[in-house]
């Protein structure tokens, strides 16, 4: 491949990328709004188990695909300032969501609990 076929392609596999981040970012949005709503945690579940989960996937993949256009310098220069921050807020937010799960599921026995002890009184 020439010179000039490599950089098209590297634009092509960055531009990939990008789209990618975007679809991420469009889907963060979507389990935020969710998210305001207990009642929502098994949308949320499967949204960030599966959806978000194989967009992170496909993300990391373009990203990968990268490093055969790149150097070793400017694939590493570039995994530093532009990949690893937003894989970073991936992560971030995937966790953040498994902790809001978690958290819905405590509130729904303490609901439980405090229904039964009334029940009871």
């Amino acid at each position: 491949m020439t010179e000039k076929g490599m950089e098209e392609q590297k634009s092509r596999q960055m531009q990939a990328r990008k789209n990618k981040l975007g679809q991420l970012t469009s889907m963060i949005r979507q389990i935020e709004e969710l998210m305001a709503d207990d009642a929502n945690v098994d949308i949320v579940k499967n949204k960030l188990r599966v959806d978000f989960s194989n967009l992170q996937q496909e993300f990391q993949d373009l990203n990968h695909n990268l490093q055969r256009f790149m150097s070793k310098e400017e694939f590493s220069e570039n995994q530093n300032n532009w990949f690893e921050p937003r894989q970073a807020s991936n992560n971030y937010f995937f966790w953040k969501c498994e902790k809001w799960m978690k958290d819905v599921m405590v509130r729904a026995e303490q609901a439980e609990e405090s229904a039964r002890v009334q029940r009871d009184e």
